[in-house]
């Protein structure tokens, strides 16, 4: 269970909520928010796994209306009722392991991103900029390789991304590479590649390109790097994501981010053409007994151009959650 009550700094003339720019779950502010209520259910009958994930709250909705029929108001027929409400279907799948591949069938998370959809799971509370333009799901058909305790690798075949029913006949395809050199070291390299439009109207190929490092320092600090290109016919994205998490001890942590995104011709983040966005974040976590946490974060969001509540080119929020999880 996930919730927050977010304060913008800068503040709306025009907007009681404070609907923030540029963020992906934590869009409210001014206001308590249910963000995420989960529950997951898994299966294991040798060699058969089943796994189902039933949430609601503001990040179903938002993850519901990225689906792009609903997005982009065409006919929808059974996406009508699928993509219209707070309540998700995160993931429903089966899995098949055979010996060192596992193959999965049906609705699954990314494989891409430094981050997840649960934030108990993450080290900031708050999304980065670039997750805002990764996939979040999926729905096909994948498989797992792992060739070794150093090398895993995966390749599958899903609708356009976010999609269920999908948009056209296309399908996407992804390809991800994950090598651990040694313990302390990960690097995780995905690509989703494929025509997004609708049917009819596809246009170019969409070539999302995603890299994390994750190195462990010690036993108290870890870093991550998360690099992202995206490009869809002359338009791109780029942009990196540095974080790192410092634990002082059973009952407080530290993490801090630092990003830059460029977005030509604003297909991504924004509608204005070459766009640079700057993030900072940093955030204090209070974990009880293994099963709550208290988050305070601060994080200060700008723009070379005026993007964000009431023709302003930064946004400054502050925000206190509250996780708990079994």
């Amino acid at each position: 269970m996930d919730s927050y009550y977010q304060y913008n700094f800068t503040g709306s003339t025009t907007d009681p909520n404070n609907v923030l720019t540029g963020r992906t779950f934590d869009v409210t502010s001014n206001s308590f928010s249910l963000n995420f209520a989960k529950v997951a259910m898994q299966l294991d009958v040798s060699p058969v796994t089943l796994r189902i994930d039933l949430g609601y709250g503001h990040t179903g909705f938002v993850i519901n209306s990225l689906n792009s029929r609903g997005a982009s108001g065409l006919p929808m027929s059974a996406g009508a009722s699928l993509y219209g409400s707070a309540f998700l279907v995160e993931q429903a799948f089966s899995s098949l392991a055979l010996g060192p591949v596992t193959l999965d069938f049906g609705k699954f998370v990314t494989t891409a991103g430094a981050e997840v959809n649960e934030a108990n799971k993450n080290w900031m509370y708050s999304r980065s900029l670039l997750f805002y333009t990764i996939p979040i799901l999926h729905t096909g058909a994948r498989a797992t390789f792992k060739a070794s305790d150093q090398l895993t690798l995966q390749a599958s075949l899903v609708n356009g991304i976010n999609n269920d029913p999908d948009n056209n006949g296309w399908k996407t395809v992804g390809l991800s590479a994950t090598v651990t050199p040694v313990s302390t070291t990960s690097i995780i390299v995905t690509d989703y590649f494929g025509k997004e439009g609708p049917q009819g109207t596809e246009g170019d190929v969409k070539n999302t390109l995603d890299v994390v490092i994750s190195q462990t320092i010690n036993d108290k600090l870890s870093l991550n790097l998360n690099v992202d290109y995206v490009k869809l016919g002359s338009n791109y994205l780029v942009g990196g994501a540095l974080m790192g998490h410092y634990v002082l001890s059973d009952s407080l942590n530290f993490s801090a981010r630092a990003e830059y995104v460029k977005d030509k011709n604003g297909t991504f983040v924004s509608t204005l053409a070459d766009t640079n966005y700057y993030e900072g974040s940093v955030v204090a976590a209070a974990p009880f007994a293994g099963h709550l946490e208290i988050r305070a974060e601060v994080r200060a969001d700008f723009c070379k151009d005026k993007v964000f509540i009431d023709g302003k080119d930064n946004q400054v929020t502050g925000t206190v959650a509250f996780l708990s999880y079994l």
